[in-house]
């Protein structure tokens, strides 16, 4: 409830910052929690991780009206991804951030756009990503209704394109580090997705590593403070 005044008093603190995001919160379809997306934090890392995937969830962005509208807003022709394609021609002139406490809840859906339509947005996303190079080089790209309806129909649509809605929630709860969940519900996916079962271990072992290295870097902290009170 306090997402848009924590939002607008991070903006008007941060007067050089266009816009900013929060991390996330994903549930599915039940409600149930998968796991958190934390936001990318600073206006140089934002910008490097854009060149290669949008970490911005729309939903949870706050941004100055006169610093979008100065790059010409949102373009209409693209169907999809049309909020990836502002953050990115935004950086190019403008500082974006984000804030790390999770802010928004994110609703992964089999009937949501995010997964039947999960094709289009990559073949979008990797278009955005062109038009963005073509600007590195050019100072401009080839944004045209007639271009965007070629390029789509030329793309050619992966595997890795059309991952099914358990597919997706498996690999989110594994993140999530739902892990008894996932042997419960998610077997079938395992069987059919014989690369979850290494991302099952992979992250079974980075929780296990995590969880075991802070709680000794807690102990030997601690053990510190106690030895500086006795010295």
């Amino acid at each position: 409830p306090d997402r848009l005044s924590l939002q607008r008093d991070f903006l008007d603190a941060h007067r050089d910052i266009s816009l900013v995001g929060t991390s996330a919160v994903i549930v599915d379809e039940q409600g149930l929690q998968l796991c958190t997306r934390t936001a990318v934090v600073g206006s140089d890392a934002i910008k490097s991780v854009l060149q290669k995937e949008n970490c911005f969830f729309h939903g949870s962005i706050m941004f100055r009206k006169s610093d979008v509208q100065e790059i010409g807003g949102y373009r209409d022709f693209l169907t999809y991804g049309q909020d990836y394609d502002l953050y990115l021609r935004l950086c190019e002139k403008k500082k974006l951030d984000g804030i790390v406490l999770p802010l928004y809840f994110w609703r992964l859906s089999p009937s949501g756009i995010s997964v039947k339509k999960q094709a289009y947005h990559a073949l979008f996303g990797r278009l955005i990503r062109l038009f963005n190079n073509e600007r590195q080089l050019k100072g401009k790209d080839s944004y045209a209704k007639e271009f965007i309806e070629h390029e789509v129909k030329t793309m050619k649509v992966t595997k890795q394109d059309r991952r099914s809605y358990e597919y997706k929630r498996t690999v989110l709860l594994l993140q999530g580090g739902h892990f008894n969940v996932c042997k419960k519900f998610s077997k079938q996916v395992f069987i059919k997705n014989p690369s979850l079962v290494f991302m099952y271990f992979y992250y079974a072992l980075y929780y296990l590593y995590n969880t075991y290295l802070c709680t000794f870097s807690h102990v030997r902290s601690r053990g510190d403070e106690l030895e500086k009170i006795s010295l």
